[in-house]
């Protein structure tokens, strides 16, 4: 229950009344999700005894949470206010790295999802307990300073032809179901 809060607040998504429709039924498929998984994500708070079978709950959960914040049109450009998601792949993840403002397109999708997911942002204090914005930046986006970029998230995603939502997806299920939202 704490994990489906926390992905609940992280992502502004309601997991009760998130719904849409579906062969002309309405459904509430992060509802089905959490209820189908429930018995499956950890009973109780102990690290010693987290399971695979854990994880894979806590992955399908953040996938399906990401999915409706990506899907509701109204709920991520709140998110992601400057973020195209009707650019090509290739435009709407161009730049990164705090690059000019015509060049930072990944910033304006990662550098908010990274605020909320960990609390950290790219200029402010960083919480202690909690990755540094920097070592999470670098796993999903980083550009090194030679332009070249490492093997990072989104370039592995872009490489592989993917639509600039399913990229967002996958980089939102990514982060959301990391060890920062689920150790207390």
């Amino acid at each position: 229950d704490e994990i489906d809060a926390t992905y609940a607040l992280i992502t502004g998504v309601d997991r009760v009344n998130f719904s849409r429709l579906e062969n002309g039924q309405t459904v509430f498929p992060v509802d089905e999700t959490y209820q189908e998984l429930r018995q499956s994500l950890p009973a109780v708070e102990d690290v010693n005894t987290f399971l695979s079978s854990h994880q894979v709950a806590i992955a399908q959960l953040a996938i399906e949470y990401c999915n409706a914040l990506i899907n509701d049109r109204t709920t991520r450009t709140s998110y992601f206010p400057e973020f195209n998601f009707g650019a090509a792949p290739s435009t709407a993840f161009s730049g990164g790295g705090g690059e000019d403002a015509t060049g930072n397109n990944r910033d304006l999708f990662v550098d908010p999802l990274i605020a909320r997911i960990v609390g950290n942002s790219r200029n402010g204090p960083q919480i202690a307990t909690q990755p540094s914005f920097a070592t999470v930046y670098s796993e999903l986006a980083s550009v090194n300073s030679d332009g070249v970029r490492p093997n990072n998230l989104i370039d592995r995603l872009l490489a592989g032809g993917s639509s600039t939502e399913a990229i967002a997806k996958g980089v939102c299920a990514a982060a959301l179901g990391n060890a920062a939202t689920l150790i207390q």
